[in-house]
């Protein structure tokens, strides 16, 4: 039993050394699917570049998991991401005790950060905490079109 088993996990790691990347159509080759696979990593590097990503735990997750996978488009955007952070949080102002996202070596309201990051695109995941606070689906709504003018300003 033992034995079949590895001769499955070799024969499964044979194959997926030996097979492409992506899948060859007709009149494809296999170099022609490489140069598209890179062609689409280069295209994803750039997007992202000067890229920021807002966003509370689940986005700082993200962020942890960026930095394990450095060599990708992962490592293009600045994460600017706290535990617990909220909209709600995100429209206060900056104090010892709260939440927001550390920039620089500093705690900084999102839109300041920007100002600094000039970033080209901003991904917000925020909401989240929001919901769990009690509040209404208008309420939400009301303060992502403040926070996201704030960012545009």
């Amino acid at each position: 039993m033992k034995k079949t088993f590895l001769k499955i996990i070799a024969a499964s790691l044979a194959l997926s050394v030996l097979a492409p990347a992506a899948p060859v159509f007709a009149g494809e080759t296999a170099a022609d699917t490489a140069v598209a696979v890179d062609t689409e990593a280069e295209t994803l590097n750039n997007y992202f570049d000067g890229s920021v990503f807002v966003g509370d735990s689940i986005m700082n997750g993200y962020y942890l998991y960026s930095l394990r996978h450095k060599d990708t488009w992962l490592s293009k955007p600045v994460f600017l991401a706290a535990g617990s952070f909220s909209l709600y949080n995100a429209l206060r102002p900056v104090t010892a005790k709260s939440t927001h996202p550390v920039y620089k070596g500093e705690k900084r309201l999102i839109e300041d950060s920007c100002a600094l990051i000039k970033p080209k695109r901003v991904f917000i995941f925020l909401g989240m905490n929001d919901f769990n606070m009690v509040a209404t689906t208008a309420e939400v709504e009301a303060e992502y079109v403040e926070f996201i003018n704030r960012i545009k300003a």
